[in-house]
């Protein structure tokens, strides 16, 4: 599921995003589902698109349901969906972390911008601080191939 319930064909209704959430979330507890739920949720609010107002991620009404929520579960989901769409890529074995700090800075980015919801705004941090990593990974991988190489 790629389409965030209420943010479809260009219409943003909350009331509808916040039921569908509110009623997945009361089906998945009295199932005993409540932790896995909320990462789905998570992962499914990952495709929200950016504001129209301040072209940032994620568009106000999925801030809004973050900050009402504070759900570290629906924070993970989201942060393994970001991660996971970047998809398939290649690398020349020399490249290192660049790419990696690019999506980096774009998040703290948007963290900066979505300062007014401070829950969101840390989750973009945290992606953030994410993607250092790999990107901090990337170049000790260089290192290593040049060891190797020489």
């Amino acid at each position: 599921m790629k389409t965030v319930p209420g943010l479809s064909s260009g219409t943003q209704n909350t009331a509808q995003l916040r039921s569908w959430i509110s009623e997945v979330r009361t089906l998945a507890k009295e199932a005993d589902r409540g932790v896995i739920s909320d990462q789905q949720i998570g992962q499914i609010l990952a495709y929200a698109p950016p504001d129209s107002e301040d072209g940032a991620w994620p568009c106000r009404p999925v801030r809004d349901v973050i900050e009402e929520l504070a759900s570290e579960e629906i924070d993970r989901g989201i942060a393994i969906s970001r991660f996971n769409q970047r998809g398939v890529f290649t690398k020349d074995p020399f490249e290192g972390g660049k790419k990696e700090r690019a999506i980096a800075d774009q998040y703290r980015s948007w963290a900066e911008v979505t300062r007014k919801w401070p829950g969101t705004s840390a989750l973009l941090r945290q992606i953030a601080y994410d993607w250092d990593y790999n990107a901090k990974r990337a170049d000790t991988e260089v290192q290593l191939n040049q060891l190797r190489d020489s």
